[in-house]
């Protein structure tokens, strides 16, 4: 994960990584994603940079097409924010 420089910004990156992971599980291309989402490819890979704020009516478009749902993608992004907050802290001891 890159280096952010708060809580939000790691959380979009964590949202953005977990969509990432789970496009790439499911074999499929970013056009594909954004084809069956309805937003448009250049957004989606914004979005798995961790680099736009997705609305939750995006988020859900998207998890649709991944077939996994909006909250599993949200759970994901919340452990590794949790783990990134966990060993900065661990860091600093």
């Amino acid at each position: 994960m890159r280096k952010e420089t708060n809580i939000k910004d790691a959380w979009l990156s964590a949202l953005g990584e977990a969509i990432c992971e789970r496009r790439l599980h499911i074999n499929m291309t970013q056009q594909e994603l954004a084809d069956l989402s309805g937003v448009h490819r250049t957004y989606v890979s914004d979005i798995e940079r961790g680099t736009r704020n997705v609305t939750v009516t995006t988020a859900n478009k998207i998890s649709l097409a991944l077939e996994i749902a909006t909250s599993k993608l949200f759970s994901i992004a919340d452990k590794k924010v949790k783990m990134l907050v966990e060993s900065r802290g661990s860091q600093r001891s």
